[in-house]
């Protein structure tokens, strides 16, 4: 697999445990590559429609298209982590803008860890 770099949009089979029925659901690279690189594991964060929820922490995907996403999306507050060899593909790479809404989002809800 080539090493996903943060802000990648990619495909990844869920649900992640063995299970007769997967579909393939995108999912943002929120870790540096040093992580993927050192240990074969990468840390993504849920991307949905959100048709029938919403979540206060969501954020919204303003450059959707450009991400490879087939409709309105958002980047929802679902961390988790996944061996690399689980990417299927990669749609492409959410806009600068974007990124900063994430940036700040990571920020804001992760503060408690992070010192500026």
């Amino acid at each position: 697999m080539t090493t996903c770099k943060p802000g990648d949009v990619v495909d990844v089979p869920f649900p992640f445990i063995d299970a007769p029925d997967k579909k393939l659901r995108p999912a943002l690279v929120v870790s540096d590559t040093r992580i993927q690189q050192t240990s074969g594991a990468i840390v993504l964060m849920m991307v949905t429609s959100a048709e029938r929820s919403h979540w206060e922490t969501d954020i919204m995907l303003d450059d959707w298209q450009s991400a490879g996403l087939h409709k309105a999306s958002l980047v929802r507050w679902k961390i988790f982590t996944i061996d690399e060899k689980l990417i299927v593909s990669r749609r492409g790479t959410v806009s600068e803008k974007d990124q900063q809404k994430i940036r700040d989002s990571l920020a804001q809800n992760l503060s408690h860890w992070i010192s500026v």
